[in-house]
């Protein structure tokens, strides 16, 4: 009977691991840290929610110069839907929904090659591992990943006499484009696909370039139409070195890196060792994919997914031919006992991922400390605030229902000129040329990092300083009450929306 009980617990090495590396990644996943945009997207979604329509010129903003053309109002409208309907926990269900299609887009990819279901699950595991570095907060181009591994599943899958998949393809584009601008990568690497079929199957060219025709007028079915073609292929380029997102590959934090590594790696292995070959339309699309990560680090997720999906062939039966060279050591041996502590351990993830799904966490350098809030709501409400550019979205939040506007936030390009963007750069500097650049934007209250010598700038100008901090400094044109007040701390851990 003992002897029963121990097989019944049991567990082979392999099993054990995938368990354990499933745990690990399911409580990243569920883990989520607000990132220097989420409160704009959802406060834009909220008015689009409330209005029923969409706002050609920005109110939050005092220096905003440009029509607002807002690409990602169909992602910040679901955003605001989920948030309305349960709080910081509807944002993580509609993140987890979203790497959920993710891991199901690679399950059916792995069963059609009728592979092992450890091996297909490992991969899963690691393309949603791959895609972590885009997925991990609640913003737009989550939703440009998923849209990504749906489309690829439709190419892969019109292999051979299988064209009814082209059919969703157009479907894809209509929905991609009002989410998010990443859908100008997934038309890019469509294009390659086609032009690569169509160079090898030719008897299949009409059809091709017809799917081709109706994916590109799919794109125009947006509130903007031809202008959401030229607001981006004006905004995307790799020139913007002050965002993280934007670096290149190798300036990216060492950890992303190595994230990134990971599948292109473990892809080289399969195919170099396993000899296996990879035909040219995938290598095209991967090549274009690899040399987009090097120049801009935000593309990494969809190279991640295209590698997984792509070369599943090579990755699958390269695991396989791994594991039966390995079948006769201990990686497949029974553990007495090994069932019972990797059931209890995924129990243990499984429930601290729920209980981490109910909140947001508010961290990292870029985050303004919630003591300033409160200044420049009692110094400067009904104001225009010159505000730090990470700070732009967070203020919009707080503060605008105090009537005040903030002179920049993470928007750019969309309600910015780059001249807008330029002068405020210049004066984070303190550039001599910029010193009034305050005077020239009307600005009445300043709301800016207390490490900028532009404080120092603005308190020579006249500015009197309202609070400061450690990490900010908030000042006025005007003193108040003849003295500054001290701002109070917030104790505790700071959880999304805060402050």
């Amino acid at each position: 009977m003992l002897q029963r009980e121990r097989r019944l617990l049991s567990c082979s090495i392999s099993s054990l691991l995938i368990v354990a590396f499933a745990s690990l990644v399911w409580l990243l996943a569920t883990q989520t840290v607000a990132d220097a945009d989420l409160w704009g997207h959802l406060r834009f979604g909220l008015d689009v929610l409330h209005t029923h329509r969409l706002p050609q010129w920005d109110s939050y903003s005092f220096t905003a110069d440009r029509a607002w053309v807002n690409h990602e109002w169909l992602s910040e409208l679901v955003m605001a839907v989920a948030y309305r309907a349960a709080g910081p926990l509807g944002l993580n269900l509609l993140k987890m929904l979203s790497i959920a299609a993710i891991a199901l887009v690679m399950i059916a990819v792995g069963r059609s090659e009728r592979a092992p279901s450890a091996h297909y699950l490992v991969l899963t595991i690691l393309v949603i591992l791959g895609t972590y570095t885009r997925t991990q907060v609640i913003r737009p181009q989550l939703f440009s990943v998923t849209m990504f591994c749906v489309l690829l599943y439709c190419l892969r899958s019109a292999e051979g006499e299988r064209s009814r998949a082209l059919v969703f393809v157009p479907l894809c584009f209509a929905i991609w484009v009002n989410l998010h601008g990443g859908w100008i990568v997934g038309f890019a690497c469509f294009s390659l696909w086609v032009l690569a079929t169509a160079w090898t199957l030719p008897a299949k060219r009409p059809m091709l370039f017809t799917v081709w025709l109706a994916a590109a007028g799919a794109t125009l079915l947006n509130p903007y139409g031809l202008g959401m073609w030229s607001f981006v292929l004006e905004t995307v380029r790799p020139t913007r070195a002050q965002i993280t997102d934007w670096k290149p590959l190798v300036q990216l934090p060492a950890g992303i890196i190595v994230l990134d590594l990971v599948l292109p790696a473990l892809a080289v292995c399969a195919v170099l060792l396993g000899r296996q070959r990879i035909r040219w339309r995938e290598l095209v699309i991967i090549s274009f994919l690899a040399w987009g990560t090097w120049r801009v680090g935000r593309v990494d997720a969809f190279l991640a997914a295209a590698i997984g999906i792509l070369l599943a062939p090579q990755l699958l039966r390269g695991s396989q031919a791994i594991a039966a060279r390995l079948r006769a050591r201990i990686w497949h041996a029974d553990v007495p006992f090994a069932g019972l502590l990797a059931g209890s351990a995924l129990a243990v993830a499984l429930v601290a991922g729920l209980l981490q799904l109910r909140t947001i966490t508010l961290e990292g350098a870029w985050l303004p400390d919630a003591a300033a809030v409160e200044s420049v709501r009692q110094a400067c409400p009904g104001k225009n605030v010159l505000t730090w550019f990470d700070w732009g979205e967070y203020a919009i939040w707080h503060l605008s229902p105090q009537g005040i506007r903030v002179s920049i936030d993470g928007r750019r390009e969309t309600v910015y000129s780059q001249t807008v963007l330029d002068q405020h750069s210049a004066f984070y500097r303190n550039e001599r040329f910029a010193s009034d650049y305050p005077d020239r934007i009307a600005a009445e209250c300043a709301w800016l990092p207390a490490r900028l010598a532009a404080v120092s700038t603005l308190q020579a100008r006249g500015w009197t300083v309202v609070a400061r901090t450690e990490t900010s400094a908030v000042l006025s044109r005007s003193a108040l009450n003849g003295s500054a007040w001290p701002p109070q701390t917030t104790a505790g851990p700071r959880l999304f929306p805060g402050p």
